[in-house]
């Protein structure tokens, strides 16, 4: 499997806090099956965070963990991304050079507020269109307004997102409705990537074996191996996905 969401990257935000903890993710992550995780911390670019976070502080934290992983002898493959918020102007930050893409692909993690606006996210999303950037949208499952109205999802559907539902959800960690809307987007197709958006080596850990299992089961395996899988290898290599 592949994890493209994963708070790996120590010291960054409110994911692992050392090297550490780090390979003790890396070795979760082995142990359910994954080879490949793409490190996401979160990213709310240098001039609008009180405690920024550089663009190059990120890529040498990156840098930093891959060589203690492969000291230890940890044969997962890590890459770069980030997990940028939405911002109004993002325009801007695109202009500035100054995003993270997955594996520097035109794929983008991007994520919003559980409460945030659902037109305001949509106006985020259209700058990207004119980019040519592919929003994948982290956890739709969580937000209020998709929670409201399940059918807002086609939207982002319609308008070029690729949906990732975390694995947690998928196993009730976050509550009855999160788990309720991931079950349907997985149930009809629509999602297309699982990821264990996991925060630490203790708790939302980076072992996707249960939500694997259950999306075989609920699913069939051919789904099951493209969102855990297929499409995020295809995300890393910058191919399109249907």
């Amino acid at each position: 499997m592949i994890d493209l969401h994963c708070h790996i990257l120590h010291g960054i935000d409110d994911g692992s806090l050392s090297l550490s903890e780090s390979l003790i993710m890396a070795q979760s992550a082995l142990s359910g099956g994954t080879r490949k995780i793409v490190a996401t911390p979160h990213y709310f670019n240098s001039y609008q965070n009180p405690e920024p976070v550089s663009k190059a502080q990120v890529k040498r934290t990156f840098n930093e963990l891959k060589s203690f992983l492969k000291q230890n002898r940890c044969p997962v493959e890590l890459y770069l991304g980030a997990e940028q918020y939405g911002v109004s102007d993002i325009s801007d930050i695109i202009e500035n050079d100054d995003l993270i893409t997955i594996n520097d692909s035109r794929y983008l993690l991007i994520e919003f507020s559980l409460d945030d606006d659902v037109e305001r996210a949509k106006y985020v999303i259209s700058q990207l269109e004119e980019y040519d950037i592919v929003p994948v949208l982290a956890h739709p499952e969580r937000y209020e307004f998709i929670q409201e109205e399940p059918s807002k999802a086609f939207w982002f559907l319609k308008h070029g997102c690729l949906l990732q539902v975390n694995k947690g959800s998928i196993t009730g960690r976050f509550g009855s409705e999160p788990e309720g809307i991931s079950h349907w987007l997985l149930r009809e197709h629509m999602a297309h990537v699982v990821a264990s958006d996991s925060h630490g080596p203790y708790q939302r850990t980076a072992n996707m074996s249960e939500a694997f299992q259950y999306t075989c089961y609920s699913c069939g395996e051919r789904y099951a191996y493209d969102v855990f899988e297929g499409n995020p290898q295809r995300i890393l290599n910058d191919e399109p996905i249907d």
